[in-house]
């Protein structure tokens, strides 16, 4: 994931872009053309551009590459320099460039309050952000700011992180077996794995240790998944479904999300769409996900301590 930020370096750093827009926001006045990378603003509907951010997932990624972070936070900061001058004049009367930057500051403060983007906003703006931009980001800011779907579901006393990475002790805590079902049951639910991995990441971090974790455990999945409705199909008889199921979910389908954590969450939803389509498999399907720990007969709620099958 950190490799689709690549371009936003590639292209500050073509011809000077970033130090020729940093030298003249330090003198206070824009003189030239730079590209829109400079200031990112969030991507709204339809929006195809290579620069639009991805609302404030995008931006906490943003922010957590070590030099879009510090380039963003300087050349804000020589913004802020001229704070006692119109931003108009700062940016040459150029109203679409203060629009930029208005909503660019207003995007990167929602990500990350308390740098040098509420600064910008109290100073230039009177404390009042982007309008356009505080609509696009709403909704997503509610969902980031509520419970994770694993504790609006009271699958309570685990760590979320055992539920997106293998190998860690958090993982090893969950009652064996049960970890797949129970996202598989949040699924069914309406919660949709690609969503529970937003949520999750955009608390965390971006580092590829993170990410390559998190795209095997999900890939993992993947694989149990499809293992699991081939058995299932094999303890009711039916071959020819179970061939049918180990053909449409491949081993070469299933590579294309080794690498990105989002691919293989989006891959997942995409075998569960595809498995509840038809009565057949979406019958093995709810059968699988009893083994969820949201499966209250199997695992009751109880009071006790984490890590021994029980509920705090």
């Amino acid at each position: 994931m950190d490799g689709e930020l690549e371009r936003f370096i590639l292209t500050q750093d073509e011809d000077g872009s970033y130090e020729r827009a940093l030298a003249e926001m330090r003198e206070g006045r824009k003189l030239t053309e730079w590209p829109s990378c400079i200031f990112p603003v969030v991507q709204g509907p339809g929006d195809r551009s290579p620069f639009a951010i991805d609302g404030l997932f995008g931006a906490r990624r943003y922010m957590d590459d070590l030099t879009l972070r510090n380039r963003l936070c300087e050349i804000t900061g020589a913004v802020l320099d001229h704070s006692d001058r119109d931003i108009r004049e700062i940016f040459d009367g150029r109203g679409a460039d203060v629009m930029m930057f208005r909503s660019s500051v207003t995007l990167f403060d929602a990500a990350a309050p308390d740098h040098v983007f509420s600064r910008a906003i109290r100073d230039f703006f009177d404390g009042s952000g982007d309008p356009w931009t505080l609509s696009c980001i709403s909704k997503e800011k509610e969902f980031y700011n509520a419970d994770s779907a694993l504790k609006r579901y009271g699958v309570g006393g685990y760590d979320d992180r055992g539920f997106f990475e293998s190998g860690i002790c958090e993982a090893e805590e969950i009652p064996s077996g049960t970890r797949m079902p129970t996202m598989l049951d949040l699924v069914l639910k309406g919660e949709g794995m690609t969503g529970m991995v937003r949520h999750h990441l955009y608390w965390k971090d971006f580092s590829d240790y993170r990410l390559s974790s998190i795209a095997s455990c999900l890939r993992h999945y993947c694989i149990e998944l499809r293992h699991a409705m081939i058995d299932a199909c094999s303890a009711r008889g039916d071959k020819e479904l179970s061939v049918r199921i180990a053909r449409t979910f491949d081993g070469s389908v299933l590579m294309d999300c080794d690498e990105s954590p989002l691919a293989a969450a989006e891959m997942f939803d995409r075998m569960v769409e595809t498995f509840r389509s038809e009565q057949e498999t979406r019958v093995l399907l709810e059968g699988i996900a009893m083994d969820s720990l949201l499966n209250r007969e199997k695992y009751p709620l109880l009071k006790g301590n984490r890590g021994r099958g029980v509920y705090c």
